[in-house]
């Protein structure tokens, strides 16, 4: 049964009888599908969240395996579900049929004794299984009881492994005042395991009887090494000297249920078990982990201790089903909920663990669009099904009493335990999955709307409707109407919008016609869209959508007259002249007519000005389930919407309040939610008909988006390292912390983790290592990507980042601060010196006893002592004010002191001192502590000294002490630190600077060589040193002033492709990489031990993909797409047609060029011009599985060339020139098949290679045609041999100034499709692209709309081509001295 349709109230009604395993398997599963995220946690979240739970007492992965399926709803009326219904009496077997417990005397009869002569072999017992076997075989022909071993005693009970006649039984004696009740049900309960034979499915013990028990031998010193001093306590208390036992089976290495032994294979027998207990009519009364015993090899589980069980006897018991389900229900939790999750996370939850039940409110309560209607009661799931499935739409799914369990799901608490360092990890390894799955998808449970996917289409939903009616046609206006135009509504909407007037009444005037906002696009007719949602409205308005206001009401559809023409014309002409349109921007005109000819149409609905579309922003629970109500509401008319992903489509209109009502209600309760724009819906008319399955699965979507993603976004910082924004950092450092940069643009740490995604192996690690101690650089000193926080000094002159970078203000309190005061309680010669911390020329740091508390003295020496002192006692006096030293970022002073004993070489009678805070366990930040939790608390401590405007000035690596137990990292030594004294003599840019610094130090020196375990002396050479200037020139465009990266974001990516993201001043950063000289560096061996790694992936991992750094054109996977990708063109215009020439045109074949080409192409000459000209036709090469014809092809390529011509690129020369486009004439199709079968004959091919012949016509019966371009001598097509760093940069400007026309290639992976012309007499090299037959422009989508998004994510994968792929597979396969990619620097 699957964990989302909850069927509880269902299975109840046959429970016990019915298990909940013979559901049918094609609808339901007992068991969720997965125990875990369908991607394993990482280690690092996992870790995460164990430090999580060990400090809230709360696993925050607690609700992974989903909704629990047996827990009833809390809003059913238990008297709709109480046994009267199927009482359990009813199928019960004759009570006179079970007998009870009989009475062992055999046992009673029988001496009891110690195992006396096998005192080792009983310890052994106790760790060992076969320990049982030599003891037994040691007692087997006696007839007394030796009692071996204790398993468990408390207050109410001991339970001993005992040697009865050589066979080993466990004893239950039952003890205290409450024993003889306690006796009583277990007994009972054992009863009815006998008589239904219930320990055969090994679900319980087998019990033997049982006995009562002599107590007084206990007594003898002989029973010392077997009995407990709490079984002492517990006899004594007992107050008999008889106790009676039950005498069960025992079980060889058995163990209690714990995290440590659970498993997905054992999760579902420890229920199996449970109901197999339930079967017998016995609700167990304590379903906890400890009375379960598993055995995990064999995957068997146990319950025991009966103690407070309930056994059903008669009718007047008060067993019930409700019972025996909550228990069962209880058990899921207790495994699918508690341990399963523990166990991923390694968390052993105490006693004091909080239930995260507890942690869940009252469900949400919105106002029912629809009357309640009682929930019949069903007597199996299937038929639960199909009443509460199969009755949709034409029942509204939330008009049900009671409620769907979890469709409108209960609010959940548990988000207020989340500590920054789990949401951290959280938010890492959902960038670690490309900003797809969040791993807390289930914290509200599954969808209940959906059926397991195994179930066989048909045989639940149905197919068509019950009750359905074909609506009357909408109401047409006479096109004669009245019709006055007020106002333009949303000018930049994809078709006109007005505010009109008709009669008294204002309605909005929704236009349809064959004209369309230029770069906007549908694989519809304008006709069709307005024929779908006129026929949508026809149903809205029958079924009473619009009189519920939860779409707009409609007046009817007109056909619109040419005054309504003029006036729409009128008034958009108007809109356009008052500047309600950016430059370049063209609004979306008028035409009298559809694409058909038909006259144009409009609907005139309801015009709702204050409607506000929802947002990430705006929604809460209370809203998302109103919109969940609303579009019920709208599939009860028979209409699904359609294109309710797109958020604008749903409205939230405020509603008034009612002047006489005293208490204001909420502001949910003040609004409705209005669906608009039905241009995209279906109905049971349109031509592909909407079905039941077809409503539900719409609902189900956009419940699965709110409650597994609006719902879980985690409040944490992410920074992508790609695209480089320091600037922007700059200008609002140290105010504003990296980490509060807006969630899901970048990554401030390097993603996921930092080792590549496939660890290195030990070979690998030691041939990196060995050039590392020989050259002194570590060649993977780029697995952490680039440094965000250093500037880009790209290019050789002009403007720079930053010089928009204001400087800082004087911080407000300077006054304020004051200085370090003197300890003055401290009494230098009383001081008990403990230890020596650190002795140096310039200070000594010794470990003193100050009263009973141990602190660090810090004396100034040398000759620079005064200053020293001054520096570090002004920077830990701002740290005082501060509060810097509270959360643990540096050391806290506790003062100033002055030591008057002379010291050694220091030439003065005193020396000045600090008092601070002992750091025990603190070592200096090396390659033999750093992690990344390291790493980023490094960090964190830094910028919160620099948000004391406190420069730290000293070297880094010296000052930085880390507790690798408790992952943290603390600053010490600012004896070169300086303050900010509001002079301006401290800059944001020296701040970032030194902030930058430390990144470096921690992710491109000690993270990648404690990788490969290399310990860096003072001698190994900076990386960065080996990157050259970077070759990028400056753009004649200014780089604008940004102030958040959002408007960075804007200003460079989302002005593409119309804003040349080349062209601007200074360069955007690593989008033409410097160049890098470390591959000079690599040893043959090195190189070796990369390619024996390289194979074993089959050539597909190379690891060293990074060494360029990260792409900077894509933001973070998670970024919103409304914030990347504007989705128009805000300057588009259509260009005019290419020119077409006579078919008669002169022709003269010179050459038959390519000739496996998949079509024709020949050098010719026009006149005195040699030209290039590319054939379409019908004909193909055999092995062309190309799906789109060659007419398709042809209007493509020659779409492309049209806007290529008008938009410059053509002159630009980064394409071929173009000529004209040419209907083939008879003998231009003579001439090309004659010089296609010279070329065959002439043996160049092979005699079975196949060539593309020449067609008249094309597939449709059209005359074939051929395109006139450019041909260009000598060009030769890159390739892995002959690219260079320049090749690359002059190829991707040259497909940056394609996109500029508006044409996205489409077929880049083709190398072919990019040429580069070597210069000539003093002429620069220069790149071509060409072939445009799998282009896409505004003009040809391609069956979907083309957006800027398109061609950035073209141009970013030819940057990963280039610099990810092609640059570090050349640095290790070329064998030539030099690198093809290497220049002279």
């Amino acid at each position: 049964m699957s964990a989302s349709f909850n069927a509880a109230a269902v299975i109840v009604r046959r429970y016990p009888e019915y298990s909940p395993w013979d559901i049918d398997r094609a609808v339901y599963l007992v068991w969720p599908f997965e125990y875990t995220p369908c991607h394993p946690f990482p280690a690092s979240l996992k870790e995460a969240a164990l430090a999580h739970a060990k400090r809230t007492k709360l696993n925050p992965l607690h609700f992974m395996c989903g909704s629990n399926p047996f827990a009833l709803s809390d809003y059913y009326d238990v008297a709709r579900v109480q046994d009267s219904l199927l009482p359990l009496s009813e199928s019960m077997p004759g009570l006179s049929e079970i007998s009870p417990l009989q009475r062992n005397r055999d046992v009673e009869s029988a001496q009891i004794n110690p195992v006396e002569e096998h005192q080792q072999k009983v310890c052994d017992l106790r760790a060992s299984v076969t320990s049982v076997t030599e003891v037994t075989d040691a007692l087997r022909d006696s007839e007394d009881l030796h009692f071996a071993d204790e398993l468990h005693v408390d207050q109410k009970c001991a339970v001993y492994r005992v040697s009865v006649s050589g066979d080993i039984k466990v004893f239950k004696l039952y003890l205290g005042p409450t024993a003889s009740a306690y006796f009583d049900a277990e007994t009972a309960a054992y009863a009815r395991f006998l008589h239904h034979d219930t320990a055969a499915s090994g679900a319980v013990l087998r019990c033997y009887g049982w006995a009562e028990i002599d107590l007084r031998p206990f007594k003898d010193a002989a029973f010392s090494s077997v009995v407990s001093p709490e079984f002492c306590d517990a006899f004594s208390a007992h107050g008999s000297e008889t106790a009676k036992a039950i005498i069960l089976e025992d079980i060889p290495g058995a163990e209690p249920l714990s995290i440590r032994n659970i498993s997905p294979e054992l999760a579902p027998e420890i229920l199996r078990s449970l109901y197999n207990v339930h079967a017998a009519y016995v609700l167990h009364g304590a379903p906890d982990r400890r009375c379960a015993l598993v055995r995990p090899a064999e995957k068997q589980a146990v319950w025991v201790d009966f103690s407070c069980a309930e056994s059903y006897a008669g009718p007047s018991n008060a067993l019930t089903r409700q019972a025996l389900l909550a228990e069962l229900a209880e058990a899921w939790y207790l495994v699918f909920q508690r341990l399963i999750p523990d166990s991923m996370i390694g968390w052993d939850a105490g006693p004091d663990a909080i239930d995260p039940r507890a942690l869940t409110g009252t469900a949400v309560k919105a106002v029912a669009l629809s009357p309640s209607r009682l929930r019949p009661l069903s007597s199996t799931v299937e038929e639960e099904f199909k009443t509460i499935l199969s009755g949709y739409p034409e029942i509204d799914i939330f008009s049900w009493d009671p409620p769907i369990s979890n469709l409108s799901p209960a609010r959940r608490y548990d988000h207020q335990f989340d500590t920054d360092e789990f949401l951290r990890e959280v938010q890492a390894a959902r960038y670690d999955t490309q900003g797809y799955r969040n791993p807390l998808y289930k914290w509200y449970g599954e969808c209940p709307l959906y059926p397991s996917p195994y179930i066989v289409p048909g045989t639940v939903l149905r197919r068509t409707y019950l009750h359905y009616e074909p609506p009357p046609q909408l109401r047409q206006l006479p096109s004669s109407t009245v019709i006055e135009f007020l106002e333009q509504v949303h000018p930049l909407n994809k078709r006109p919008l007005f505010l009109v007037r008709v009669g008294t009444e204002r309605w909005l005037m929704k236009l349809f016609n064959k004209e369309r906002r230029p770069g906007h696009h549908e694989e519809r007719t304008e006709k069709e869209l307005f024929e779908l949602e006129r026929d949508a409205y026809a149903h809205l308005v029958h079924y009473g959508a619009c009189e519920a206001r939860i779409v707009p009401r409609c007046l009817g559809w007109i056909e619109l007259s040419p005054t309504h023409i003029y006036d729409a014309l009128k008034m958009i002409r108007h809109t356009r002249d008052t500047g309600s349109f950016e430059r370049g921007e063209e609004p979306a005109w008028v035409s009298p007519i559809f694409e058909d000819g038909s006259c144009a149409c409009a609907l005139l609905v309801e015009y709702i000005p204050n409607g506000v579309p929802i947002s990430q922003e705006n929604l809460t629970m209370e809203r998302m389930d109103r919109v969940l109500r609303t579009i019920s509401r709208l599939h009860g008319a028979y209409v699904g919407h359609g294109d309710l992903h797109t958020w604008s489509n749903v409205l939230l209109v405020p509603e008034r309040a009612e002047e006489e009502q005293e208490q204001p209600e909420p502001e949910s309760e003040r609004e409705r939610v209005v669906l608009i724009d039905f241009d995209w819906s279906a109905t049971p008319q349109s031509k592909v008909p909407v079905k039941p399955s077809h409503l539900l699965r719409e609902l189900s979507t956009v419940w699965t988006k709110f409650y597994t993603a609006v719902a879980l976004v985690a409040g944490t910082v992410v920074m992508a390292t790609g695209f480089n924004v320091s600037s922007v950092i700059a200008r609002r450092y140290p105010e504003h912390s990296p980490w509060d940069i807006e969630f899901a643009v970048y990554r401030l740490w390097p993603a996921g983790n930092f080792l590549p995604c496939n660890p290195f192996p030990d070979a690998f690690k030691q041939g990196a290592l060995g050039q590392a101690q020989a050259t002194g650089v570590n060649p993977f000193h780029f697995v952490c990507m680039n440094n965000p926080f250093a500037f880009d000094r790209s290019g050789a002159s002009g403007g720079d980042l930053e010089d928009g970078i204001e400087p800082l203000q004087s911080p407000p309190g300077l006054d304020d601060i004051l200085p370090l005061q003197r300890h003055e309680d401290l009494d230098v010669a009383m001081l008990n010196v403990c230890d020596e911390v650190y002795m140096g020329d310039e200070c000594v740091i010794v470990r003193v006893s100050v009263g009973d508390e141990v602190k660090l003295l810090k004396l100034f020496l040398g000759t620079d002592a005064d200053k020293h002192f001054n520096a570090e006692s002004a920077a830990c006096a701002r740290f005082l004010h501060h509060g810097v030293s509270s959360p643990g970022n540096v050391l806290k002073c506790h003062g100033c002191t002055e030591c008057r004993k002379a010291l050694n070489a220091h030439g003065k009678d005193s020396a000045k001192g600090l008092v601070l805070d002992d750091f025990p366990g603190a070592e200096l930040l090396s390659i033999h502590n750093i992690s990344p939790d390291i790493a980023e608390s490094v960090l964190r401590s830094l910028y919160a000294v620099h948000a004391s405007l406190v420069l730290q000035g000293s070297h880094i690596r010296q000052s930085v002490l880390v507790s690798p137990a408790e992952q943290r990292a603390i600053w010490v030594d600012f004896s070169r630190a300086s303050c900010d004294s509001g002079s301006g003599a401290m800059t944001r840019q020296t701040l970032l600077a030194e902030f930058a610094e430390a990144w470096h130090l921690v992710y491109q020196r000690l993270i990648p060589d404690s990788l490969i375990g290399w310990e860096a002396g003072p001698d190994a050479i900076d990386p960065r040193s080996l990157t050259a200037h970077s070759n990028a020139l400056r753009g004649p465009r200014p780089r604008p002033v940004s102030l958040t990266v959002e408007d960075e974001i804007e200003a460079v990516l989302n002005s593409y492709p119309e804003i040349d993201i080349f062209s601007w001043d200074p360069p955007v950063s690593n989008l033409t990489p410097a160049l890098r000289l470390d591959h000079r560096l690599d040893t043959e061996e090195f190189l070796r031990v990369i390619m024996e790694e390289r194979e074993k992936f089959y050539g597909f991992w190379n690891p060293m993909r990074s060494w360029y750094g990260m792409c900077p054109l894509s933001p973070s996977p998670g970024t919103p797409y409304f914030l990347v990708d504007p989705g128009q063109f805000r300057h588009y215009l259509a260009p005019p047609p290419l020119p077409q020439l006579p078919s008669d045109t002169a022709i003269d074949l010179l050459e038959h060029i390519c000739p496996t080409a998949n079509r024709p192409v020949f050098k010719i000459r026009i006149g005195q011009q040699t030209w290039l000209m590319k054939i379409f036709s019908k004909d193909r090469r055999p092995d062309d599985t190309d799906h789109r014809t060659a007419k398709e092809r042809f209007e493509i390529e020659r779409d492309s060339y049209a806007h290529l011509s008008h938009y410059g690129a053509c002159d630009a020369g980064v394409v071929p020139r173009f000529h004209g486009w040419m209907e083939l004439s008879h003998t231009h199709l003579y001439d090309c098949n004659d010089m296609i079968r010279r070329t065959r004959n002439s043996g160049a091919l092979p005699k079975d290679q196949e060539f593309a012949w020449v067609s008249p016509i094309f597939e449709d019966g059209s005359l074939a045609c051929a395109l006139i371009i450019e041909y260009i001598e000598g060009a030769e097509a890159i390739s892995f041999e002959n690219l260079t760093m320049a090749w690359m940069d002059l190829m991707m400007r040259a497909v940056a100034r394609v996109h500029g026309s508006y044409v996205c290639h489409g077929d880049l992976e083709n190398w072919n499709n990019m040429l580069i012309v070597p210069g000539r007499e003093g002429r620069p090299d220069r790149a071509v692209v060409i072939d445009f037959d799998h282009a896409m422009t505004p003009n040809v989508p391609r069956g979907r709309c083309l957006g800027p998004r398109s061609m950035l994510s073209e141009l970013e994968d030819l940057w990963v081509e280039f610099y990810s792929s092609v640059l570090p597979m050349q640095r290790i396969l070329c064998k030539e001295p030099k690198h093809p990619h290497a220049v002279e620097v």
